[in-house]
């Protein structure tokens, strides 16, 4: 899906035989898009599992976020997303 990804425009997405959707890879991408952020937080050893337990533990703790980025969707995401299944998955 990386060559896919990044050498093609338009993408058809083909699920057992069925047409599930035929569009531009930008379009498809921002359609489908979802807000991810990945965070890089300097001294700690373990991570919380919640957003919401991350940042009381970086407060209670005064650690200090290194970088907050906000994450692009790859194409197979998408494929997973549309299709319930992965690449490599039987049946």
């Amino acid at each position: 899906m990386e060559e896919v990804q990044a050498l093609c425009d338009e993408v058809a997405i083909v699920d057992h035989g069925r047409l599930v959707v035929h569009d531009r890879l930008d379009a498809l991408l921002r359609a489908t898009a979802s807000a991810r952020f990945d965070v890089d937080v300097t001294g700690a050893d373990g991570a919380p599992a919640r957003a919401d337990d991350v940042r009381t533990a970086l407060a209670a703790a005064g650690l200090h976020v290194g970088a907050v980025t906000q994450a692009e969707r790859t194409l197979e995401e998408v494929f997973l997303d549309l299709t319930g299944r992965a690449l490599r998955d039987e049946g």
